[in-house]
């Protein structure tokens, strides 16, 4: 065993330049395939991360029109909810906490003359809560008085803040008013935005006092222990009962099932991994085809060598392992260093800003498994057919060659 060990040494050592390039082939489809996994893994991870408000058992509703005539009454009716049917629901028994927010598109939000953004919501304390929001240290939410005293405070999406600068206590103008800036939302990426990194948050009181309207957008959150399906059922019932509409209406009021799009976008960028996952594969797959051509061109080289090893006693069994061993060798060092590179090259990736929806990259024990598997069955394939020639070969035949 250690002649074989020795003699496939003395070979790659005698090759080192085709040999070099093998493995520089090999480590480069590596780097491919695991860097690749660990973008898809990251995006994957970043991705589901975002959709899991979706998962959760908040339930939006948004207030729109009847679709069908129900009890003498026409369709297309507007459903026009206050905020007294809001305080109702909140004391229903299956009802944990609800939030309704009114929403002006194109308000004036300034500061020192500067323009911030065109959306204002009006909202109460629960709805950061339902909307899993957090907000920057020192920032407060709502409280009683505010909502009570309809102070002129806001809380500030973090896209706006950074964009001018501001800071908690610093003092901006909607619609000419002058309002104090409370609170500042963190940026979450575990929660639904709602486009409220760019929004300005104030008291609903407040905001009833600039504009009037009705809540344009409802959440609610269940008691412990019922599921959205149950939630939306009942939720429609109650509406219907209480704005006299068609039970099976549901344009009425508008009660999207985001977790059906969770799922379906959580199997896609699945999909978005597994394909980078094979596109780095293929990499790898043209790398060890490299490795075949150089086990192919040693043995069309090593003719007479193969014939002089026959003639003096080795068996065709003993020149099959050592191209084997050879090709495993060239791999081996390819491997390693392929895994060497990916470790910086996937440490620097994290070190850097890499756009937000990308994630970070992410090794995980599973791809380098299955890199190390497919690396393992191409190796075996590539030095397999060219030691199985090199074997085949006859001493007469081999010695007689001019190679």
């Amino acid at each position: 065993m250690n002649s074989i060990f020795h003699q496939t040494w003395q070979t790659l050592v005698a090759h080192r330049t085709k040999n070099m390039l093998a493995t520089i082939t090999i480590a480069w489809g590596i780097v491919s395939v695991l860097v690749l996994s660990a973008l898809g893994e990251g995006f994957y991870m970043r991705q589901t991360l975002e959709m899991s408000f979706m998962n959760n058992n908040v339930q939006i509703a948004y207030p729109s029109s009847t679709s069908k005539a129900w009890h003498g009454l026409p369709s297309r009716r507007k459903i026009h909810v206050e905020q007294d049917h809001v305080e109702m629901i909140k004391q229903a028994d299956f009802i944990e906490d609800a939030s309704s927010v009114y929403i002006k598109r194109k308000a004036d939000v300034t500061i020192k003359g500067l323009h911030l953004t065109d959306t204002v919501f009006g909202t109460d304390s629960s709805y950061f809560s339902l909307a899993q929001h957090k907000l920057e240290l020192g920032s407060r939410n709502f409280s009683p008085s505010d909502i009570a005293n309809r102070a002129r405070v806001v809380v500030l999406g973090n896209k706006i803040a950074k964009s001018r600068k501001i800071n908690i206590g610093q003092t901006i103008r909607i619609q000419g008013i002058p309002f104090v800036v409370i609170g500042i939302i963190r940026a979450k990426f575990n929660s639904f935005e709602f486009g409220d990194e760019r929004n300005a948050i104030i008291p609903l009181t407040t905001y009833l006092d600039l504009w009037q309207g009705k809540p344009d957008k409802l959440l609610f959150k269940p008691i412990q222990g019922m599921n959205k399906t149950s939630l939306r059922r009942t939720l429609v019932h109650f509406y219907a009962k209480q704005f006299k509409f068609d039970p099976t209406d549901h344009v009425a009021i508008y009660f999207p099932d985001h977790s059906s799009f969770a799922q379906r976008y959580t199997q896609i960028f699945r999909v978005i991994h597994i394909f980078l996952f094979a596109s780095g594969a293929m990499t790898l797959a043209i790398g060890v085809l490299g490795v075949a051509n150089i086990m192919f061109l040693s043995v069309s080289e090593r003719t007479r060598e193969i014939g002089v090893r026959l003639a003096i006693g080795a068996t065709p069994k003993s020149i099959l392992n050592l191209f084997i061993l050879e090709g495993l060798c060239l791999v081996t060092f390819g491997t390693v260093l392929g895994l060497m590179v990916t470790l910086m090259v996937v440490e620097s990736l994290g070190s850097i800003t890499l756009p937000s929806w990308l994630g970070y990259p992410v090794i995980t024990p599973g791809s380098i498994f299955w890199s190390l598997i497919l690396t393992l069955i191409l190796a075996l394939l590539a030095s397999y057919f060219p030691a199985k020639r090199a074997s085949r070969l006859t001493p007469v035949i081999a010695l007689s060659s001019r190679t």
